[in-house]
């Protein structure tokens, strides 16, 4: 007599989690690589477009004084705009209710990646055309160690 066997060895089911499990060490990573560029490519853009927003603002108000910075939600990244002359002041930043005491110039922008996450890079844009990136939330305004993007 012979008997009709129905449903799946051991071997045969160990074998399918064994090609998952393979497929999952090679998915999993590249999934992680492509959403850590995805997040540097809207850093990218985010600062392009805060360039284009401090043009306008000159040319309604003719200097950069008091540009308020509106940003879009870029996941890990923090946006600081500052003044050209001197890093140190904040192109909106006011001394109570006196003038600015930024001279509105020119600006420098900076996104930096937040410390916890490793291997996406840092963005320095300023209006005279400097532009950089450095790997890590530590990125000199000057550009010093790290390379154009």
């Amino acid at each position: 007599m012979k008997f009709l066997q129905k449903g799946f060895t051991l071997i045969e089911l160990m074998v399918v989690v064994v090609i998952l499990a393979i497929f999952a060490a090679i998915a999993v990573p590249s999934y992680q690589a492509y959403v850590k560029r995805a997040h540097m490519s809207q850093a990218q853009q985010e600062v392009q477009r805060l360039a284009a927003e401090l043009e306008r603002w000159k040319s309604r108000n003719f200097n950069y004084q008091g540009f308020d910075l509106a940003v879009g939600t870029v996941p890990h990244y923090t946006f600081d705009v500052r003044d050209g002359a001197d890093f140190s002041i904040k192109l909106n930043e006011k001394d109570g209710n006196d003038l600015y005491k930024a001279s509105g110039q020119s600006w420098i922008i900076r996104a930096t990646v937040a410390s916890d996450q490793s291997g996406m890079d840092s963005y320095v844009l300023s209006n005279t055309g400097l532009r950089c990136k450095k790997q890590g939330s530590s990125i000199a305004s000057d550009c010093k160690g790290a390379e154009t993007w």
